[in-house]
C-alpha cells in the first residue's frame, strides 16, 4: 500500500465526515488540529496501555496482544495523516520530506550523533 492511497482514502473519509480543508477557515482548521492533537495523545495512551511498559510492575507475561497494539497504532497514524490533510500537506510533500529527513538522520549516524555509545565512552 502506498502513502498516496492511504492519503486519498483518508481525504475521502474526512470529506464524508464534513471536513473539507479547502472550504474551512483558518480558525476552523486550527480547531480541528487541536482536536486531532488531543485525539492522537489519547490514542498513544491507549496503545501504551496495551503494552507491558511499567518498570515498577512485575509482569508475569511480557507478551502483548499485537492486534490490539497495531489497531491503536493505526488509529494514531490516521490522526497524524488527518493533521497533514487539514494543514494542506500533500502525499508528495510527505514522501519528499520523509526522504529528506531520513537522509539527515543517516548523516547524523555517520557523524556519531545518534549511535549508541559503548559503555565507558
Amino acid at each position: 500500500m502506498e502513502i498516496k492511497f492511504v492519503y486519498n482514502q483518508l481525504k475521502s473519509y474526512q470529506a464524508a465526515m464534513g471536513y473539507v480543508p479547502e472550504l474551512m477557515t483558518h480558525n476552523e482548521r486550527m480547531e480541528v488540529i487541536r482536536d486531532y492533537v488531543l485525539a492522537l495523545s489519547m490514542e498513544q495512551g491507549e496503545m501504551l496501555d496495551e503494552l507491558p511498559w511499567k518498570p515498577w510492575k512485575n509482569y508475569k507475561n511480557e507478551d502483548y496482544d499485537l492486534e490490539n497494539v497495531t489497531e491503536e497504532w493505526i488509529d494514531s497514524f490516521i490522526f497524524l495523516m488527518d493533521q497533514a490533510i487539514i494543514l494542506g500537506i500533500t502525499a508528495d510533500d510527505i514522501e519528499n520530506m520523509f526522504t529528506d529527513v531520513m537522509q539527515k538522520l543517516f548523516i547524523r549516524i555517520e557523524n556519531r550523533y545518534s549511535k549508541k555509545r559503548e559503555k565507558g565512552v
